[in-house]
């Protein structure tokens, strides 16, 4: 529209020049109105939808709570502690039938009178191994075969 006021000038029709700005700075006007109205629109769009999401949230909340009162109705403190001496108590008995069976069924008179021979039998001298060679001879595998050599040379065996 500049380029038109300009071209009427140059001509020398100034009132027509003088038109076209006025027409210009309207519309101008009434654009920078629409934006701002745009942009107050926009903001209440965003209000309302920031809205939306604050209302399902606490509606979330509210039925999270609605929830956790009924379970409460059901699971209370006293109910639990109840529950947690139950469980000590048997995990006790269990401990006790644990110790019990594993327990010897022994007297402790067989277990000293045990103790004694285990005692003796380490106690009594065997004598001692001698460290001498001993050739041992073939021996046959089966009746019918005969006893088989190996081309290994043996090695003597201690007794």
């Amino acid at each position: 529209m500049k380029g038109k006021a300009k071209e009427c000038l140059s001509k020398g029709q100034k009132d027509k020049a003088l038109k076209i700005l006025r027409r210009k700075k309207a519309i101008d006007k009434r654009l920078e109105t629409t934006d701002s109205h745009l942009e107050n629109i926009q903001t209440m769009i965003d209000q309302i939808q920031t809205t939306k999401e604050q209302q399902q949230i606490v509606s979330a909340m509210a039925s999270g709570n609605k929830a956790l009162k009924e379970l409460h109705t059901v699971l209370n403190p006293e109910y639990v502690e109840r529950v947690m001496e139950e469980v000590t108590e048997g995990v006790e008995n269990q401990q006790e039938i644990d110790a019990l069976i594993s327990r010897t069924i022994f007297n402790s008179a067989d277990e000293e009178e045990l103790e004694a021979e285990l005692e003796a039998l380490t106690s009594v001298n065997l004598p001692a191994v001698p460290k001498t060679e001993i050739d041992l001879p073939n021996v046959p595998v089966a009746e019918n075969e005969p006893a088989k050599t190996s081309s290994v040379e043996r090695e003597p065996v201690l007794a």
